[in-house]
């Protein structure tokens, strides 16, 4: 029994995840898979016939066994026997573990699943839109109005009439836009002005500007060319 003031998913995940490795001991059942992976043992060539026996294929490589590709010794449900608790204790694999489980939780008064814990307001959010749906699915089926139903019949009723005002001359405020988009698509029509990827260009028309406006400068400094200068317009 674990008494806590804290956070109660935290104090389960630390539980769960605070594990220890534990090597495979005969007779016992496999609950994972439990893989040899691909290496060089580093043990003697006189081992092959060992390795030979479990099916597992190897080579010799620089005077020692290796294995040649993962190999999987065990799967869910099987037996640990001698030859297989052997192999993995010589590669020092440990290939189990052991940690505490959660059974029950008790906070408040109430006995509850751990699993409670895991129910975030995501899930709660999601179950009452859900509720809300289903009381609208049927307020529309019986033709009861509800809360939940009221916004779903006012949008059918206006696509009832948006649908007769198409089929008619009628018009409504908020129809005329749908009418004038049947009538010519064309018009609202978006016209997409694409920016000059050359840049060169661009830098290329500012510098055959940049004389014209220096020009123009030195004209407005000297007077300009209206016949008007600093001293009139010549000799009387």
């Amino acid at each position: 029994m674990i008494f806590t003031n804290g956070d109660l998913k935290e104090i389960r995940d630390l539980i769960v995840n605070n594990k220890v490795a534990a090597p495979a001991k005969v007779g016992q059942i496999s609950a994972v898979d439990v893989v040899v992976p691909a290496q060089n043992t580093g043990m003697e060539p006189t081992k092959t016939s060992f390795f030979q026996a479990l099916n597992i294929p190897t080579k010799i490589t620089k005077g020692t066994v290796e294995i040649i590709s993962d190999y999987v010794l065990l799967k869910p449900g099987d037996k640990v026997d001698v030859s297989k608790a052997s192999l993995l204790q010589m590669m020092g694999l440990k290939p189990f573990s052991y940690s505490l489980k959660v059974i029950h939780i008790y906070d408040n008064g109430s006995i509850y699943d751990p699993s409670v814990l895991d129910i975030t307001n995501d899930v709660y959010e999601g179950l009452f839109l859900q509720g809300i749906n289903n009381i609208a699915s049927v307020s529309l089926a019986t033709n009861i109005p509800t809360k939940a139903s009221i916004p779903h019949s006012l949008a059918n009723a206006f696509k009832d009439l948006l649908s007769v005002s198409i089929g008619t001359e009628y018009v409504f405020k908020q129809s005329q836009p749908v009418k004038d988009f049947l009538k010519d698509p064309s018009k609202f029509q978006t016209i997409v002005v694409e920016k000059p990827k050359d840049d060169k260009k661009v830098e290329k028309k500012v510098e055959e500007k940049k004389p014209v406006e220096e020009k123009k400068k030195s004209e407005e400094e000297s007077g300009g060319d209206i016949g008007f200068g600093l001293f009139g317009d010549g000799e009387e």
